[in-house]
């Protein structure tokens, strides 16, 4: 489980122990987090974090392997405890400020983002076969009269329906 914080922090905590494995720190708040399906993330450790200034951001969960030998002066995870790291993948900026939806269409491998901006935007969702995560491109947007809070896609792709 991966939670967010008004004052930025990202945690992951192991849910059935009830511990904390892992934690970052931003300085911008965050909106919104959204798991990567396992069709877009192969080893199902991904996950996409909104954030109040408009920034999405592709992360990963990875387990950290213990150091080598004996490490003196230096603080590390392990040193506190923690098991696994929040690393970062991707960055891109969709909006002009806070993040307030995030929506796959898993037929179609597209990210819809909505922000306070009104701007609806969609992105590939692809795999780096050299990175082995996935990666966001950006596709299009378009701006609605007004500030999108909620949205869902119509589950069939019916030739003849505008949805």
């Amino acid at each position: 489980m991966v939670v967010g914080t008004g004052g930025g922090h990202l945690w992951a905590f192991e849910y059935i122990k009830k511990t904390v494995i892992a934690r970052k720190a931003y300085v911008t708040p965050i909106s919104k987090i959204l798991w990567l399906p396992p069709k877009h993330d192969r080893n199902g450790q991904s996950f996409l974090v909104g954030f109040e200034d408009g920034t999405v951001r592709v992360m990963t969960l990875n387990a950290l392997e213990p150091p080598a030998g004996e490490v003196t002066g230096l603080i590390n995870e392990f040193e506190s405890g923690l098991s696994h790291e929040l690393a970062l993948i991707q960055t891109l900026k969709f909006h002009k400020g806070r993040v307030t939806v995030m929506k796959i269409d898993e037929p179609a491998n597209i990210l819809y983002t909505c922000g306070v901006d009104r701007v609806i935007f969609g992105s590939s969702i692809l795999w780096n076969q050299k990175t082995e995560y996935p990666v966001l491109v950006p596709l299009s947007f378009v701006t609605a009269p007004f500030v999108v809070l909620a949205l869902d896609l119509h589950p069939f792709k019916v030739s003849h329906s505008p949805l």
